[in-house]
């Protein structure tokens, strides 16, 4: 969808940007859109949403696990990255081009022990892209 596409659905509008500029906005709905000068919009979240396979906010770990089953780069756990991070970066199934960053409810990280406690905080849908606006 173009920035012209998600304005024209009424649900969001804009900020005006500068060319090339990585920009993001909340509109009325709640809906949160990250663009790009150069990629166009590059992200999507919304609190109260859920992905596909069941995932959204309160969701835990194992559920994200069982879904999800090794983050998107392939190197390391789902474990690691929410232990140093906070956050899982997974593959969208069926799209090549998007990932998900499933941001947990301890941000920078968290014990092993607490990992798989965690409940989810925030979906967002993302492209799988080199930003640099």
């Amino acid at each position: 969808m173009t920035l012209d596409q998600a304005e024209a659905t009424g649900e969001w509008k804009r900020r005006k940007e500068t060319v090339g500029a990585c920009m993001s906005d909340t509109g009325s709905s709640g809906i949160t859109v990250g663009w790009s000068g150069r990629l166009g919009i590059s992200s999507l979240t919304a609190d109260n949403v859920r992905t596909p396979e069941g995932i959204g906010t309160g969701s835990t770990f194992a559920e994200v696990k069982a879904a999800y089953r090794r983050p998107v780069d392939g190197t390391g756990t789902l474990e690691e990255d929410a232990q140093f991070m906070g956050t899982v970066w997974t593959a969208v199934p069926g799209n090549p081009k998007a990932m998900y960053a499933i941001l947990f409810n301890i941000g920078g990280g968290m014990a092993p022990d607490h990992v798989e406690g965690a409940t989810v905080r925030l979906v967002v849908l993302k492209l799988k892209a080199e930003q640099r606006c």
